[in-house]
């Protein structure tokens, strides 16, 4: 990407990064893409003995990294991107092999020792997943990235209770702690407090209780849960969202607690999910500029459907809304709607909850929801990212039909008499579509395990990774499907660091050379931002990053937002972080679409506002900047060679008059 040095631009700027068709710079260089459709690019240099276990920026070079995770479930590798060679290569240094007696079940990349390098935790046990016994809690063990590459030795941490511990920032120092529940106890949380400090370096975490009100605390985390550290009041600070076990395992529970920024949690709202949940995640589905849950769930005979809650808050202000209505203003995004809401009703005229059989979706299909050939639970839920750019995210989904597990793009459409209520259609609710035209290799592949949303070569497209069955254990066969549609669209990539460095880090050891922290992962961070379509009518998208990372959910770090189709700049991106302070966002205005912008919001210490944060921006490098260029020139030197011949013409007429002037003077003197 090339680095811009202003956040607001010319008109000519928006021209050259428009979204134009993949292709060559000049004629006769060779094309890595031509067709418009998805291309099968193989597995890009990596094993068949293994599975994709995380993504992160293993190396700070802003190009997506994975950490892969060996057949048996026992070391840890890490392959980072090659753009000119385009596949993945290993970097020995950093492997990672654990002890005989640790079975790995999760890969949680991040900066635990807050100095701006990438490290990573793993989840585990002895075993688990019910081979030969049960384990009773989860192992944890923390790797820090060293200034070579390498990893140094493992930092145990306490062990927790068998639902794996959520990522989260609960102090508001933009350390990573955990959450979770006791290892003495499956029903008494308690926080795994970032205590790392240099000078007694220790351990990386400090056990404690939770900021929680335990008096009123009613919720036993299940295993696998879906909870969640993302903004759901619309302040863009992120809160929880906590799964719950109900009566029975068909019968689970909610809880939404709110971040009040003075070190607690209050609980908000609780209820019943729909019977037979297998998954929650979430997404702003509708634009409305809310985080709204994508739900999955089975009744005992089989037959499951997908679900949408929508997140109920005031609107966004329109010019045609009444001023007595309550109503967000654009300059104003990050403003808590304490009335905002989810209604689970399941009757007709509630547009709030939608509900879309899989049958109805995919004919003769039932649903994939966890993983078969892993130790410990493994849940498959779909994977969501706006594939198409338009501003509405798409699914991946996993189904089964006679033994076959397939692939499927569930691409979102407007809702219309055919699929939804007259109430849905008047609240511009969404339904779904499988894409089939172009979608040829999907339909090929017939032993899925999982599939995921990921931009490769960091071109701006979302590409998808399906990694499918193995020969044993948990190994699969990754295969890269290229994304090389085109969208007449665009999108915008965020990505919010922890703050550990300014720009720079510097190293803490002589003879280290200072880096980059873009690499490191920051669970919490909440995107809001404004946009006009060709109709001037203005949209708004709300983002999280990183929101859930257990149960190897592989969360990419940045966030990447489809835009739509626009002809203006993005008016608006407000970008929250998990500080607790009175300022815990900024406003951004005039983002060129087609870019990727970088926030690192830096403070210095007793600083409590954002005013030192840093903020970058890379224009993503359109494959036509140089016939845009030619064009400019030619038109330059053209409308040049005009000016220069009306000039010459001027001069002689010019130069015609003042003779017969002189003749005329001459003619009257005589």
């Amino acid at each position: 990407m090339v680095k811009y040095t202003s956040l607001l631009a010319s008109l000519a700027a928006l021209v050259a990064f428009a979204p134009r068709p993949a292709t060559a710079w000049f004629p006769g260089v060779e094309q890595r893409f031509v067709e418009e459709k998805l291309i099968d690019t193989g597995s890009l240099g990596l094993p068949n003995d293994g599975l994709v276990a995380a993504f992160g920026d293993f190396n700070a070079d802003q190009l997506l990294d994975l950490f892969y995770l060996s057949a048996d479930q026992r070391s840890l590798s890490l392959y980072t991107w090659d753009r000119t060679a385009y596949h993945w290569t290993e970097q020995s240094k950093a492997r990672i092999r654990t002890k005989s007696d640790f079975i790995i079940t999760n890969v949680v990349p991040g900066d635990y020792n807050y100095d701006g390098r990438l490290d990573v935790l793993l989840m585990g046990g002895k075993n688990p997943g019910g081979w030969w016994g049960d384990d009773e809690t989860v192992e944890m063990q923390v790797y820090l990235q060293q200034s070579d590459g390498s990893f140094s030795a493992s930092h145990a941490v306490e062990s927790s209770g068998l639902a794996q511990p959520m990522p989260l920032d609960a102090s508001g120092d933009m350390r990573t702690d955990l959450l979770g529940m006791s290892s003495s106890s499956n029903s008494k949380p308690q926080l795994w407090k970032n205590t790392w400090d240099e000078s007694n370096s220790t351990s990386v975490f400090n056990v404690t209780t939770p900021p929680l009100d335990l008096k009123n605390f009613d919720c036993k985390f299940p295993s696998p849960h879906f909870n969640a550290f993302i903004d759901l009041n619309g302040d863009c600070l992120a809160d929880l969202f906590l799964t719950c076990e109900g009566k029975s395992a068909e019968h689970l529970s909610y809880q939404i607690w709110l971040n009040n920024k003075d070190g607690n949690f209050t609980l908000s709202r609780k209820g019943d999910l729909p019977r037979g949940t297998k998954s929650v995640s979430f997404a702003d589905m509708d634009r409305d500029g809310t985080i709204d849950m994508v739900i999955t769930s089975c009744s005992s005979v089989g037959a499951c459907d997908l679900s949408i809650a929508y997140n109920q808050q005031i609107p966004l202000c329109t010019s045609s809304q009444s001023q007595t209505e309550p109503c967000r203003d654009p300059e104003a995004l990050c403003v808590a709607d304490k009335d905002f809401n989810f209604n689970f009703s399941t009757k007709e005229d509630n547009s709030a909850f939608t509900t879309i059989p899989i049958s109805t979706l995919i004919p003769h299909s039932s649903l994939i929801t966890e993983s078969t050939s892993f130790r410990d639970s493994f849940p498959t839920p779909p994977s969501i990212g706006d594939y198409n750019i338009d501003g509405y995210p798409d699914l991946l989904v996993l189904t089964s039909n006679s033994g076959q597990r397939k692939v499927n793009i569930l691409q979102s459409r407007p809702c219309d008499a055919t699929s939804c209520t007259k109430e849905e259609i008047r609240k511009a609710r969404r339904a779904f579509r499988v894409v089939e035209e172009g979608a040829e290799v999907l339909s090929k592949i017939q032993d899925a395990e999982s599939a995921h949303w990921l931009d490769v070569d960091d071109d701006g497209s979302l590409d998808i990774l399906v990694q499918r069955s193995g020969n044993s254990g948990a190994s699969r066969k990754a295969v890269f499907i290229k994304n090389n549609y085109f969208h007449d669209a665009f999108f915008l990539k965020a990505l919010v660091l922890n703050g550990a460095c300014q720009g720079w880090c510097e190293p803490t050891k002589a003879g280290e050379e200072r880096y980059r922290p873009y690499g490191v992962s920051y669970s919490g961070a909440s995107f809001k931002f404004t946009v006009l379509d060709p109709t001037g009518a203005r949209r708004s998208t709300q983002y999280g990053q990183l929101p859930q990372s257990t149960y190897l959910s592989l969360g990419t770090p940045y966030s990447y937002f489809g835009l739509g189709r626009t002809n203006n700049y993005v008016e608006n991106l407000f970008i929250g972080s998990t500080r607790h302070q009175p300022e815990h966002y900024i406003n951004i205005e005039g983002l060129i679409p087609n870019s990727q912008v970088l926030i690192i919001p830096f403070q210095p210490e007793g600083t409590k506002d954002p005013s030192t944060w840093r903020k970058e921006l890379y224009l993503h490098p359109g494959d036509w900047i140089p016939w845009v260029t030619i064009v400019l020139g030619a038109a330059i030197l053209l409308l040049g060679a005009f000016v220069l011949v009306l000039h010459i013409n001027e001069k002689r007429e010019d130069e015609i008059e003042r003779r017969a002037r002189l003749l005329s003077l001459n003619v009257r003197a005589l």
